[in-house]
């Protein structure tokens, strides 16, 4: 008999889940409420204090990610968002950097598809003062020789850490694989997969004038959202960035397009670790502002993910799924890991699951482990419990309070709403939404989005012992009959 892992969860002593509701009421009685504001050219401000006495993270996030690139210079958005800090008509990149110093703080650097991101962690009683520096980089720098060389050898390092991790890299590929004659593909950095996409790309291709083409066509009012959050003043914040932004009166003329196309992806490799396969499969959702994303969450989180190095309360369930459902039917092949994959922007998505095994010596038997868990998706569907969702709810619950707590992660959280989603969601509306979700809600939702869809594999390592795309694609509604 086969037991499958959401039956198996159902196992675990859930006495502790029901203390979320306790907790999610103390978290909202000290929690501020997020204020915002809209200057008369379109940008958008969003402040939120009662952080840490002193400290403060001020972001300049923008709708300025590598999905607007033109499909022949990928890269030009990662290398234009360090380019800026290299120097302005007013400033030295000298000046910029011992201005960063002297707020006393740090600066770190967020690129993904659709959002880019700046933040700059300071003294809360130089909050404003940082907001003027990411208003002049936004307007006023000069993207010339010197910017170019300097944020060429930042990407370049950024993308060669990036490369090193196998989930991200196979994350990336399976991008480009679902979006593939779009720059929707492109990774976060913009640049894997380029048919020149190295460091020869980088130094010959891409040139001065490209960023500053990007440059002029990006930034515009309409999509840059300012976030403050920590010990800051709304007030205060809202006239700083009306001082340093007003004058911004350029439109956007960023253009993108998603080609959503499926199919499977393939790298062969034996030196990523011996026996070893790593699979990512996925399928196509709706955009960060649709309703049904709720539904899909909690799909993810009854889902739930696997580390074998993890202790042993951690991934007891997930222990007992593969011995119990996995290992009963392929043998004693390790299951190594388990990510769940959930990401949404303004128009798409893309949901599935990353898994890592590694083969006994002489076995290539690998055919069902993808297979084990798609089917865990149309039991969801097809034979969905009300206890089920509400242990999914409280685990969501914490994740939305967890994603709000901290000036760093609150400021993300927030300018990820805006930019991607339209608008702030208060976290007491976020909570109220999962609580009002139905178990219905949640089969119905996950039938339309699964359910004979064309799915998007990237698999590396042992390649050929895996199923072939028919097989995967088979899986997606066969385990309903």
């Amino acid at each position: 008999m086969s037991v499958s892992a959401s039956t198996v969860i159902m196992s675990r002593n859930t006495r502790v889940l029901s203390t979320a509701h306790d907790f999610a009421a103390k978290f909202m009685n000290r929690m501020t409420p997020v204020e915002s504001a809209t200057l008369a050219n379109g940008l958008r401000v969003a402040t939120q204090g009662g952080g840490p006495n002193g400290f403060a993270t001020i972001a300049m996030h923008s709708k300025t990610g590598s999905r607007f690139d033109t499909f022949e210079k990928q890269g030009v958005s990662a290398m234009v968002q360090r380019a800026m800090f290299h120097g302005t008509t007013t400033k030295t990149a000298d000046q910029i950097h011992a201005e960063i110093k002297s707020l006393g703080g740090n600066i770190k650097f967020e690129q993904g598809r659709e959002r880019q991101s700046v933040y700059i962690n300071c003294l809360s009683r130089d909050a404003e003062k940082a907001v003027a520096l990411l208003g002049d980089v936004a307007q006023n720098a000069k993207m010339d020789e010197a910017a170019l060389n300097a944020a060429r050898a930042d990407a370049l390092e950024g993308l060669k850490e990036a490369e090193n991790c196998s989930a991200f890299d196979l994350k990336t590929r399976l991008y480009h694989q679902a979006y593939e004659t779009t720059t929707r593909g492109a990774s976060g950095s913009g640049l894997a997969f380029h048919p020149n996409g190295d460091a020869a790309h980088m130094k010959e291709v891409i040139t001065a004038d490209d960023l500053a083409e990007f440059y002029n066509r990006s930034f515009a009012p309409s999509d840059i959202a300012i976030v403050a959050t920590g010990a800051v003043s709304s007030e205060g914040i809202v006239q700083a960035v009306e001082q340093s932004f007003g004058g911004l009166t350029k439109s956007s003329t960023n253009q993108t397009d998603k080609r959503y196309t499926g199919g499977h992806v393939k790298q062969d490799e034996k030196v990523c670790a011996p026996y070893s396969n790593h699979v990512t499969i996925g399928w196509e959702i709706c955009g960060a502002s649709s309703p049904d994303v709720i539904p899909l969450q909690l799909c993810m989180e009854m889902f739930g993910s696997y580390d074998r190095f993890h202790n042993e309360r951690t991934r007891a369930f997930w222990i007992r799924y593969c011995n119990e459902f996995v290992s009963t039917q392929l043998g004693n092949e390790p299951l190594e890991e388990v990510l769940p994959i959930f990401e949404t922007y303004s128009d798409t998505g893309i949901m599935g699951f990353h898994l890592q095994f590694k083969l006994g010596e002489g076995k290539i038997e690998s055919l069902r482990y993808p297979a084990a868990l798609q089917s865990e998706f149309i039991e969801y569907a097809m034979r969905l419990q009300d206890e089920k969702v509400v242990i999914g709810k409280n685990l969501l619950k914490s994740k939305v309070l967890a994603d709000n707590d901290g000036c760093f992660t609150t400021n993300k959280t927030i300018g990820n709403q805006i930019i991607s989603g339209g608008g702030v969601v208060p976290v007491e509306q976020s909570l109220q939404r999962i609580d009002d979700i139905t178990t219905q809600q949640v089969s119905d939702t996950i039938n339309h989005y699964y359910y004979d869809r064309e799915p998007v594999v990237a698999s590396r390592g042992l390649t050929w012992t895996l199923p072939i795309f028919p097989f995967i694609r088979r899986s997606m509604f066969k385990w309903r009959y």
